[in-house]
């Protein structure tokens, strides 16, 4: 420790002997803490090039600097601990003050700038380069970079309210996308109280509308995206966002009108403003749209086209859920191990993103085009797996469709007492969402009717028929409802099959268009 000692000071002596501008590029170069370009390092010291370029010279003759491709260096890390460490606080500030200036005005990385500036004390001019920081890394998908950027420009105090606004809304973004919706919520509520446009205010209400449609309950969603539209004005990108989100809630409601027409419309907004992403979401929903309202077909080939868009555009989030619906809407064209291919790469593109509510989607559909498959040992690990999930993440919406999908996998093992069991713990996380309930119901349906409880089985067949779209569980209500008409021998059992027949036909329903042709021959 005592030879440490002395050569750090050695090292101080060594610097304070050199001339003022060989001690301002060291200091620099010791501050910066990576290789730096002369650019760079001419900007910062203030220097013209050749005198910058003699003083580097001679800190190199000295073995205080050395120079790689990378740029220039110390020449070892004693030398810049003992400089961080000794210079006093003013001359501390100052050079990290010209870095912070040289970055800026080189177009350096957002994040060294902001930690530059923070050490000179510029704490309002700190804060807005996290705030730009923490929105790149999010764009690159780099969310634990991204929250520890934000949270390192929201712990400085940062003064102008918007600013604080984007760093909060930046973080509760990350932990939307890890499945820790509670902070999301948390943090887009301080957002609101931070943010002062209509704009802000409305993209804030948007996102939380979106949260929580899945999280708590579509009619509070729709609630929230209301309130959003209201707040954006004649801001045709704030409204544009707001009224997508509020389609994606009706769509979910089986509200299809009211979902179309407020899909044209934020199309046409999203068109006008010249927002591409914006334009590729409404394509994604419509391609949702006519999956869940039956055409799975049309709704096949619509998931294929976007998820080459989000591609195109670089926008990995986005493709894993036209991905994984596209593998889930194969399996009920009885093509199931296309849809593994599909369910299979979208597993893989969520984790590697850390994307929590992807994956428990995903998971849902994997283990049901798994089972499929014929891999039902697998797909009961797969479908319990994303059970856990869904609950860890508290996604009541992927809870009751997991649920779903394990039921669906225990019928594949022929343990009808659990999949009944998991079908009645999906039901019974479905207030406000149609689509799960009118599929559980169906499907427990079926189960009840395996086990000649056709009295019970009755019940949910009238309670699937009477909500829910096409898809999600119309075809299987009416396949229960077929079932049970010719268990009895109801005068109308023939009518009720070639109807459903047709429609299974017409909308690409292959599963329940083979059972109800086995049906057809039996009455």
């Amino acid at each position: 420790e005592l030879g440490r000692i002395g050569q750090r000071n050695s090292v101080w002596l060594l610097f304070e002997r050199q001339s003022a501008p060989a001690r301002r590029l060291l200091a620099l170069i010791a501050l910066l803490g990576r290789p730096a370009p002369m650019r760079l390092l001419a900007q910062a010291s203030g220097a013209e090039l050749d005198v910058a370029k003699d003083a580097l010279r001679d800190l190199d003759r000295r073995h205080l600097v050395r120079h790689d491709p990378t740029g220039f260096r110390v020449d070892h890390d004693l030398v810049g601990e003992t400089i961080q460490d000794r210079l006093d606080p003013v001359t501390r500030a100052e050079v990290h003050q010209r870095l912070a200036e040289a970055l800026e005005s080189t177009g350096g990385p957002a994040d060294e700038l902001a930690r530059h500036r923070a050490a000179s004390g510029d704490t309002r001019g700190a804060a807005a380069a996290f705030a730009t920081a923490a929105a790149i890394r999010l764009d690159r998908f780099a969310d634990n970079e991204a929250r520890q950027l934000a949270s390192d420009g929201i712990a400085i105090g940062a003064d102008e309210p918007e600013v604080r606004s984007t760093l909060l809304e930046v973080r509760a973004e990350t932990y939307a996308r890890q499945g820790d919706f509670e902070a999301a919520r948390r943090d887009l509520r301080d957002a609101l109280v931070d943010a002062t446009s209509r704009p802000a205010r409305s993209r804030l209400l948007t996102r939380m509308a979106a949260l929580t449609a899945g999280v708590e309950d579509m009619v509070r969603a729709g609630e929230l995206a209301d309130l959003a539209t209201a707040e954006a004005a004649d801001d045709p990108g704030a409204r544009a966002r707001a009224v997508y989100v509020r389609a994606l809630v009706d769509m979910n409601l089986d509200l299809h009108d009211a979902a179309e027409a407020r899909f044209e419309e934020a199309l046409q907004l999203f068109t006008t403003a010249g927002d591409t992403a914006g334009v590729a979401d409404i394509l994604d929903a419509r391609a949702m749209s006519a999956f869940g309202f039956g055409q799975i077909t049309e709704g096949i080939e619509r998931f294929e086209r976007v998820a080459k868009l989000f591609a195109d555009n670089g926008n990995l989030l986005r493709i894993v859920t036209p991905r994984s619906t596209r593998g889930h809407g194969l399996l009920f064209a009885g093509r199931a191990e296309e849809g593994l291919l599909e369910t299979a790469d979208a597993l893989e593109l969520a984790r590697s993103l850390g994307y929590a509510e992807g994956e428990a989607m995903v998971l849902w559909h994997h283990s049901e085009v798994l089972a499929g498959c014929g891999r039902a040992e697998e797909a009961r690990s797969v479908a319990t797996a994303g059970v856990e999930l869904a609950r860890r993440v508290q996604h009541r919406g992927w809870t009751a469709s997991t649920l779903c999908g394990l039921g669906v996998v225990e019928i594949a093992r022929g343990d009808l007492e659990a999949a009944a069991t998991a079908f009645a713990d999906s039901l019974a996380l479905t207030e406000h969402l149609v689509m799960f309930k009118c599929w559980a119901h169906a499907r427990l349906a079926g189960v009840l009717l395996a086990q000649d409880r056709l009295v019970e089985a009755e019940a949910h067949v009238r309670w699937a028929l009477e909500s829910g779209p096409g898809l999600l569980g119309q075809y299987e209500a009416r396949l229960a409802r077929c079932e049970l008409a010719v268990r009895r021998g109801d005068d109308d059992a023939e009518t009720l099959v070639d109807e459903a027949l047709r429609l299974a036909r017409a909308g690409g329903h292959v599963l329940s268009a083979d059972r109800l042709a086995e049906l057809g021959r039996q009455v």
